[in-house]
Formats: C-alpha cells, structure tokens, sequence
C-alpha cells in the first residue's frame, strides 16, 4: 500500500500499525465515523468528507464530534457537483477503503457505489453502514440508535422490570461503530494476504442483535421470552447498584458465591440483618434481594463509595463506584492509566479517552481533535490530487466544495 501521508508532517500517522492505509470516509452521525475513527487511531489517514450543504449532523454536539472524528483530516464535496464526483473518484484511486453510512442506494445514486468504485480500484474495501443492511424488507427504513436497538430486541431486554423498554442511544451507534472498524480490519487482513477487496454490508440491528445470542437461543430452544430485569443477574444477589452517603452517589456491587457472601458480611462488620434465614445461601439471596437491597444501603447509605469501595476490595469482593464525570477523571488510576488525553481542537481543549487497550510496538495516538470543516481542502486536493491553487478556486467558485 502506498504511504498515506509524509511521516515528517503527522507523527501521529507514522506511529500507528495502520500507516500507509488512507481512508475516504463519507460516514456521518456516530456509528459510521466511529469506525473510522478506529483506524485514524491505529495510524490510518482518514479523510472525512462533508459539505456546508450537509455537514454531519453531530457538528452539533461539539464534544461527540471532537471524539469520534479525532485524528482525522476533513474536506468539503458537494455531491450533487459533477467536478465533485470526479473529485472523489480521484481520491477512491489513491485510497485503501471507502467508508459511508447512507442509506442504502445513495451512494449508487451520487455514482459512488462498490461496483462502480471497483472499475477505479478493483482491489477497494468499501464498508456500507446503515440500519438495516443493504438489502432486505427493511433496509430503506431510516433509523437512529433507537431504532437499533428496538429492532435488534435489546430495547425489550433493556431496562426496569416495571418499566418500559429503555432505548439506548449512543451506546448503540458504538456498538454498530465498533463492528465497523473491526470488519475494516478484517478485510485489510484479507487485502494483505491476498490483494482482493471487500464489500461490508454492515447492519446495525444485526450488532446489536448478536450481543444477546443466548437470549434468542433460550426462546429459540425454549419458548421463552426473556424480559427486563434491570440490573439484577438471576440466581446472584447482591447483583446491583446501591446508595452511598452524598447526593446521588452509587457504588456497584456484585457477590457470586457463598465464600465471597461470607467475606462481604465481615468487611460490613456482620451487621445482625446478614444473619436472616432468607439470605442463608445464593437462592434465598436472589429471592429476597429487594429486602437485602435495603438492608445493605443501610451500611452503604452511612459511607462514601470510595469509602465502599476500600473495605470491599480490601476483602476480595467486587465493588466499585459509579462514577460521575468529575470523579471519574481525577480517579488515580485513571490517571496513571492515561484513559484521557487532553487534545487540542479548532476553538478548545477537548478530553478525549483513548482507545482501549496499550500497544507496546504501534501505539495509539490521540493527539488531534476533529478540525473545522474543510480544513485540509488544499492539502487533500493540492498535494495528493496535484491540483493548482488556480483550479481549487475555480472548482470552490463554480460549488463543487460548497
């Protein structure tokens, strides 16, 4: 693969496991840039296409668009300019993958769809977001994370036994996201060892839908229907979050045998509640976990969750506060950690996490938030496209960047 950008003017690129692979990536809203955003942070050029016309909807909410579009260079096309079309085809020939998240024949429409991105680059992987797939009863609909979810059946999974189905948001559009930057990887692995190319039809639904395999297994084998729970895990109790001492502070706690039983109560100081009958082992527990729910924020309830925290760690009982912002990021090992980079944008200082994980031979760099619009216009099409300053103003006066 040709080397995506001079290692002299971006380190972050040259660091990375992914230096050499450019990305053109017309995605928008979370799920799509996530991806992307993935392979900026293992090192790939990323080059984010917008337009003032229809710039991404999460411009908005500067601080989600700092996040999922760091690292990456941004341009303007409007698509609907013949020069802009030309434009983007010239860059498909010089790029590794094609990333979108439009609906379903848009990107045929515009002349930009995988068959006709093969006749430039035969060897092109090119990841397809949407909803619903690319085919399929459903695929035209449009949809959000709500819709994922609600589809996928982890809304009706989701949420409080008395209460409706809770619809996660951005959490989803991840979840979508991170399926997406883990097929690119697939198919540049593939790319590696065999030099073809990749179309991925990349559902949403279908990502969502894969993190409860053993729940549509059990209705599959069983019939039955699993329901909402809330945070409870049957069989096990105390699974839950619990009070502390504050205003809405909670810590997690989870006990999953009768040994670590025996070693919570002698952290808690064998409170006279903890001898009841109905809590003598993990069945009594489970079934009268919302009277023990109370009993235990009686204990919980008079201290601090890091005071929590500390006494039942200290005997071996998973325990751990659920943080707010504030504390999250003075937490100590979250600092030694390095989970959040301070990277600068256009107009501030953004505090960004990091990818997971540490990789001691390729590191991930986080060191550049989403720039304004159109930032790198002249490098994108002077440098790597080799046009002159003359013909990128006429191309800007006649629209094709507008």
């Amino acid at each position: 693969m040709a080397p995506a950008v001079n290692p002299a003017t971006n380190s972050a690129i040259s660091a990375g496991a992914l230096s050499g692979v450019r990305v053109l990536d017309f995605t928008w809203a979370v799920s799509g840039p996530t991806a992307t955003m993935m392979l900026a942070g293992l090192g790939a050029e990323v080059i984010k296409v917008e337009s003032p016309r229809r710039p991404d909807v999460v411009r908005r909410n500067p601080p989600l668009m700092a996040s999922t579009n760091r690292q990456k260079r941004t341009i303007t096309l409007n698509l609907g300019h013949p020069a802009a079309i030309d434009l983007a085809k010239r860059l498909v020939a010089i790029s590794n993958v094609v990333a979108e998240s439009f609906r379903p024949k848009v990107m045929d429409g515009f002349g930009l769809g995988y068959r006709a991105l093969r006749e430039i680059r035969e060897d092109i992987i090119m990841l397809s977001s949407s909803m619903a797939g690319q085919h399929g009863p459903s695929s035209h609909f449009a949809g959000y994370a709500p819709m994922f979810v609600a589809l996928s059946g982890l809304g009706e999974m989701t949420g409080y036994e008395d209460g409706p189905p809770a619809q996660i948001r951005i959490g989803a559009d991840i979840v979508a996201g991170v399926h997406g930057g883990f097929a690119l990887l697939a198919a540049l692995f593939h790319h590696q060892a065999t030099g073809e190319g990749t179309h991925i039809d990349l559902s949403a639904i279908e990502s969502q839908s894969c993190l409860i395999g053993d729940s549509l297994l059990e209705f599959a084998a069983n019939g039955t229907s699993p329901r909402r729970t809330g945070n409870d895990e049957p069989g096990v109790a105390p699974h839950d979050c619990y009070r502390c001492a504050g205003d809405d502070r909670w810590v997690s706690i989870v006990v999953t045998s009768d040994d670590e039983w025996t070693r919570f109560v002698g952290a808690m100081g064998n409170p006279a509640w903890a001898a009841d009958p109905g809590y003598a082992d993990a069945q009594d527990r489970w079934h009268n976990r919302q009277r023990l729910a109370r009993d235990i924020e009686t204990w919980t309830g008079a201290r601090t969750a890091s005071e929590v925290t500390a006494t039942l760690q200290s005997a071996g009982v998973a325990a751990i506060p659920s943080y707010p912002a504030d504390e999250l990021f003075a937490d100590p090992h979250i600092v030694e950690r390095d989970m959040v980079a301070n990277i600068p944008g256009p107009a501030r200082v953004w505090p960004v996490i990091r990818l997971g994980g540490k990789l001691s031979r390729t590191p991930m760099v986080v060191d550049r938030a989403c720039p304004n619009m159109g930032n790198d216009n002249a490098y994108v099409f002077q440098e790597l496209l080799g046009l002159s300053e003359d013909e990128v103003l006429g191309l800007e006066e006649d629209g094709a960047f507008a």
